[in-house]
C-alpha cells in the first residue's frame, strides 16, 4: 500500500522537472532569438531609431524587460523604444502606476511618458519622491515644459497637480506667456485652482487667448471673486467669439452660475452677435422663444436661417403648424408666414407633425409647402387625409384649395402610392370641372400605367367636360397604351359624337404617318367648324404622301369625307386642290359647297373670292349664311365692299341682306362696322337684325365710337345706338363710366343718359344699404360721378350715412349740384314722392343757401 503514493510523488516530480526544463529552455531560445534580432539589426546599420520586430507577444516581451534593458546598456542602445516595449511599460503603468515602470519609462521614454508619469505621481502621490530623485538626477531644465509638452493638450486633474507643483508656481506662470499652446494650456490648468488675486489678470487675459482649448478651460474652471467682471467677460464671449464650442461653454457656464445676472437686448446687438446669440437660445425659454420670432422676422436672410433652425429644435414651429386656425385670420397668416420663412430655408420637419393630425389648418399649409419642399414620403398621407375631408364634409374654399393641392403635390412629387391615389380621386370625383382642368394636365408620365384607365373611362364619358386638357394629356403618355382603345372607340356605333371626334382628334395629334389613312376616312365624324380646326396638327408631319390620299378621297364619291377634307385642308394645300374646290362650289352637297367656299376665300386667291359670290345667293339660307360669314371674315377689303353693294341693293332680297349682316357681324372689321353704322342711319328695314349684328362689336373701341355717334346722331337714328349699348350690356356699362371720369368729354351726357335707363343705377343704389361702409361709399361714389336725377334721388338719401366717408362724398355731389341745373334737380326731388328724400332735399338746399350768404 505505501508503494503507490511513492510512485505517485515520484510521477509528479518528474513532470515537474520537466516542465521545469521546458521552461528553462524556452526561455534560453526566446533570449536567443530576441538577441539574434537585435544584432542582426545593429549589423545592418539600422541601429538609429530603427524599429526592431521581436516576434514576441506583448506579455512575453514584458517578461523580458530587464534582459532587455541588460542588452541597452550592453550595446548602448534605447532597446525599449526600439522594441516597442515602452509602449507596454506606459500601458501597465497607466493602469497601476508602479516604481518600477516608473523608472524604466523616465530612463528610456522621458519624452513621451513624462505626461502620464505626472498623471501616475498624482494618482500615487508617494511616487513623487522618486519623480523628484529623477528630475534632480537628469538634471533636465524646464521640467514642466516638457511635461507639458508631452501632453500636447490633455486634460488632467489641475487641482492635484497644484499641490504637487505648489513649489514652481513662477515656472507656471512664466509658461502663461509661452509662444506654444500646450505650455499656457498645462500651466492654465494649474493655476485656475489658486487662489487670490496674484494670478487674476493673467486669467482674464488667458480667457481671450488664440487657443480656443485654453479659452475652455477658463470658462470651465475659472471662478473669480467678482461675479460681475466674471459675467461680462462670459457674455462677452458668447455674444463675439468665433468658435461655437467656445461660446457655448461661455452660455453653459452662465445658465449654470449667472443666470440671476444673465440680461441681454436683441435690438442692441449686431447681425453677427444676433447670429451667435440664436444658435445658443435656450429651448425651454418663453423668453428665448420670442426672441427666435423676432429674429426670423429679420431682413437677414443669416438671421432667418438661424432663427428657423432654433425654432424647429424647440418646437415652436410645429405648435404654429398644429395650431394654425383659419377662424382667425391674422393667426393664420402669420403662422403660414412664419413657417414659409422656415421652409425657404430648409426647415421642414415640422411638417412630419402632420401625421398627429386631421385638422384642415395644418393640412393646407402642409398642402402648400410640400409641392416643392419637404419629405416626399408625407404626401400620401396628406392626400389621403385631404381626400377624407373633401369627401366627407361641406365644401369651403379652403378645403377646396388643400384638396387641389394635395393632389398637385402627389402629381408632382409623390411617390407610386401617391399616384395611385390621385388616379382613385380623379375617378371619384370625375364630374368636377375645377379638378379636371388643374389637375389632369398635372398628371405625370411616370404615371402612365396608373392614369392611362383613368383617362379612358373619361374620355368615354359624355359629360366629362375637360375635353381639350385630357387630350393634351394623353398625347404626353406613350401612344401604345390607348390607340388600340382609341380605335375601338371610333369603331364602336354605341358612343355618341363628342366621344368619337375627341378620340379621332387624339389619333390626328400624334402626327403619326401610319395612321393617316384611317384618320382621313373617320373625317366625317367631325363637324365642318371642328374639322377646320382639325387642319392646323394633322398634316403637320405627313406632306410627304397627303396629296395622294386627298386626291384620292375628293374624287370620291361621298360627301361627309369631301367636305370634312375640304374644311381640313391646311391653307397650302389648298392652293394646290384650289382648282378641283372651285368645281365643288355647285355640288349637289351643301356641306360640299359650304367647305369648299370656306376653303376658296381662305386661300386669298382673288379670283376664287369672285367665284364664291353667287353663294351669297344659294336657295339654301344655311349655304348663304355661312358664305357671308367666309366672306366677311376672310375677304379682306374687296369681299367687303361686294357684301356693302349687296346690303345696299334695293332690289336685293331680305334673305341675302340678312345672310350679309350675319357675314358683316362675324368679319369684325372697321370696314363691317361703319357699313353696319350707315345701315341704321338709313332707318329702313331690317333694323333689329343690324342692331343685332353690332353688338358683335363689343370692344372698348368701337363701343366708344357708338358714344360718339350719338353725339351726331339724328333724333329718328339715336335710339339704335342707344338700343346697341343696352344690349351690349356690362361692356358698354364700363365705358360709360371711363368716359364719366373723363370731366370735359363731348359725351359725358350720352353716357348718363345711357346709364339712367341701364339698371346700373338702381343696381348700384340698393349698395347704399349694404353693411360694409365701403361698399356704401364707392356706391355714393359712383351715384355723385353720374349726378343725373335719378342718381341724385338715391344718393340725397345717403345724407345721414353712419360712414363719414359715404356723408362726404353726398355733400360733395350736393355742392357740384350749385348751378342752374342742379338747383332745377334740387327743386324738382322736392316734391318727390318719397318723404325722405323731400326731408334731405330741403337739407340740401339750406346748406346751399347758407353757402350763399358766406
Amino acid at each position: 500500500m505505501t508503494l503507490i503514493p511513492n510512485r505517485y510523488i515520484l510521477t509528479m516530480d518528474a513532470a515537474f522537472l520537466l516542465i521545469l526544463v521546458f521552461i528553462i529552455v524556452s526561455t534560453i531560445l526566446l533570449r536567443l532569438k530576441l538577441k539574434r534580432r537585435i544584432i542582426s539589426t545593429i549589423e545592418r546599420g539600422d541601429k538609429k531609431g530603427a524599429r526592431i520586430s521581436t516576434g514576441l507577444s506583448d506579455r512575453t516581451l514584458y517578461l523580458f524587460s530587464e534582459y532587455v534593458e541588460k542588452l541597452s546598456k550592453l550595446y548602448g542602445l534605447n532597446l525599449p523604444l526600439l522594441t516597442g516595449l515602452d509602449d507596454i511599460w506606459m500601458r501597465k503603468f497607466k493602469r497601476s502606476p508602479g516604481r518600477k515602470n516608473l523608472k524604466r519609462l523616465l530612463n528610456y521614454a522621458p519624452e513621451k511618458a513624462l505626461f502620464d508619469v505626472m498623471r501616475g505621481v498624482i494618482q500615487k502621490p508617494k511616487l513623487k519622491k522618486l519623480f523628484d530623485e529623477w528630475v534632480v538626477e537628469s538634471g533636465e531644465f524646464l521640467v514642466l515644459r516638457k511635461i507639458a509638452l508631452s501632453g500636447n493638450g490633455r486634460q488632467f486633474d489641475g487641482k492635484k497637480a497644484l499641490e504637487l507643483f505648489r513649489d514652481e508656481i513662477d515656472s507656471l506662470t512664466e509658461m502663461m506667456n509661452d509662444s506654444l499652446w500646450q505650455c499656457r494650456f498645462f500651466a492654465a490648468s494649474i493655476l485656475v485652482h489658486k487662489g487670490g488675486d496674484s494670478h487674476l489678470r493673467i486669467l482674464y487675459e488667458a480667457m481671450h487667448d488664440s487657443r480656443d482649448e485654453i479659452r475652455k478651460l477658463l470658462i470651465e474652471l475659472f471662478n473669480p471673486g467678482d461675479r460681475q467682471l466674471m459675467y461680462g467677460n462670459l457674455k462677452n464671449i458668447f455674444l463675439n467669439d468665433p468658435v461655437y464650442s467656445v461660446r457655448k461653454a461661455a452660455k453653459k457656464r452662465i445658465d449654470r452660475d449667472f443666470t440671476d445676472l444673465y440680461s441681454v437686448d436683441p435690438g442692441k446687438l449686431s447681425t453677427i452677435q444676433k447670429l451667435h446669440l440664436i444658435e445658443l437660445l435656450n429651448t425651454d425659454s418663453k423668453v428665448d422663444e420670442n426672441i427666435g420670432l423676432d429674429c426670423i422676422r429679420e431682413e437677414s436672410s443669416e438671421l432667418k436661417l438661424y432663427a428657423s433652425r432654433y425654432l424647429a429644435r424647440t418646437g415652436t414651429l410645429d405648435r404654429l403648424f398644429l395650431e394654425a386656425d383659419l377662424g382667425d385670420m391674422n393667426n393664420f397668416n402669420r403662422a403660414f408666414s412664419l413657417l414659409g420663412t422656415a421652409v425657404k430655408f430648409g426647415v421642414t420637419d415640422f411638417l412630419k407633425a402632420l401625421e398627429k393630425t386631421d385638422k384642415v389648418e395644418p393640412l393646407l399649409i402642409a398642402s402648400r409647402f410640400l409641392k416643392e419642399e419637404g419629405d416626399r414620403s408625407l404626401i400620401t398621407n396628406l392626400l389621403a387625409k385631404a381626400a377624407a375631408v373633401y369627401n366627407g364634409s361641406p365644401r369651403d374654399p379652403y378645403v377646396e384649395e388643400l384638396y387641389l393641392n394635395s393632389l398637385e403635390c402627389a402629381c408632382a412629387r409623390g411617390n407610386d402610392d401617391a399616384l395611385h391615389l390621385v388616379g382613385s380621386e380623379l375617378a371619384l370625383n370625375s364630374c368636377s370641372g375645377t379638378i379636371q382642368r388643374r389637375i389632369i394636365p398635372l398628371l405625370p408620365e411616370r404615371g402612365d400605367w396608373i392614369f392611362i384607365p383613368v383617362l379612358i373611362t373619361f374620355l368615354e364619358d359624355p359629360k366629362f367636360q375637360a375635353r381639350e386638357e385630357l387630350m393634351q394629356t394623353m398625347l404626353r403618355f406613350p401612344p401604345s397604351m390607348y390607340v388600340p382603345e382609341l380605335i375601338s372607340v371610333i369603331r364602336n356605333d354605341s358612343y355618341g359624337y363628342l366621344i368619337k371626334t375627341s378620340s379621332l382628334q387624339i389619333l390626328g395629334r400624334l402626327r403619326d404617318k401610319s395612321g393617316i389613312q384611317y384618320i382621313l376616312e373617320n373625317l366625317p365624324l367631325l363637324s365642318l367648324d371642328d374639322a377646320a380646326e382639325y387642319a392646323g396638327y394633322l398634316f403637320e408631319n405627313t406632306p410627304d404622301f397627303f396629296n395622294e390620299r386627298a386626291e384620292f378621297l375628293l374624287s370620291s364619291g361621298d360627301e361627309k369625307i369631301r367636305s370634312r377634307l375640304i374644311a381640313a385642308l391646311p391653307r397650302e394645300e389648298i392652293l394646290f386642290f384650289l382648282e378641283k374646290i372651285l368645281s365643288f362650289l355647285s355640288d349637289s352637297s351643301p356641306a360640299v359647297r359650304i367647305a369648299s367656299v370656306k376653303a376658296a376665300v381662305a386661300s386669298g386667291n382673288s379670283k376664287a373670292l369672285d367665284e364664291c359670290l353667287p353663294l351669297l345667293h344659294d336657295p339654301l339660307e344655311k349655304v348663304r349664311i355661312e358664305s357671308a360669314k367666309t366672306i366677311g371674315r376672310y375677304g379682306r377689303k374687296k369681299g367687303i365692299e361686294q357684301l356693302k353693294d349687296l346690303l345696299f341693293d334695293s332690289s336685293e332680297t331680305a334673305g341675302v341682306k340678312k345672310a350679309v349682316l350675319a357675314g358683316l357681324a362675324y368679319g369684325g372689321t372697321e370696314e363691317a362696322f361703319r357699313t353696319l353704322t350707315e345701315k341704321l342711319y338709313e332707318n329702313g328695314e331690317l333694323i333689329e337684325e343690324t342692331i343685332n349684328a353690332l353688338c358683335s362689336f363689343n370692344n372698348d373701341l368701337f363701343i366708344r365710337k357708338l358714344f360718339q355717334f350719338l353725339v351726331d346722331a339724328p333724333p329718328k337714328v339715336h335710339p339704335h345706338f342707344m338700343k346697341v349699348l343696352h344690349r351690349m350690356g356690362q361692356k358698354a356699362e364700363i365705358i360709360a363710366e371711363k368716359i364719366l371720369l373723363e370731366k370735359e368729354s363731348p359725351l359725358r351726357e350720352y353716357a348718363v343718359e345711357f346709364l339712367d335707363n341701364s339698371g346700373l343705377i338702381e343696381t348700384t343704389a340698393r349698395k347704399l344699404a349694404h353693411r360694409d361702409p365701403e361698399e356704401r361709399y364707392r356706391a355714393a361714389e359712383f351715384l355723385a360721378l353720374v349726378g343725373s336725377r335719378k342718381a341724385c334721388r338715391y344718393l340725397i338719401t345717403a345724407a345721414k350715412d353712419p360712414s363719414k366717408k359715404v356723408r362726404i362724398e353726398v355733400i360733395k355731389a350736393v355742392d357740384r349740384l350749385q348751378s342752374v341745373e342742379g338747383n332745377m334737380i334740387l327743386e324738382d326731388l322736392k316734391e318727390d314722392p318719397d318723404r325722405k328724400v323731400r326731408r334731405y332735399t330741403v337739407w340740401a338746399l339750406e346748406r346751399a343757401a347758407a353757402r350763399e350768404i358766406k
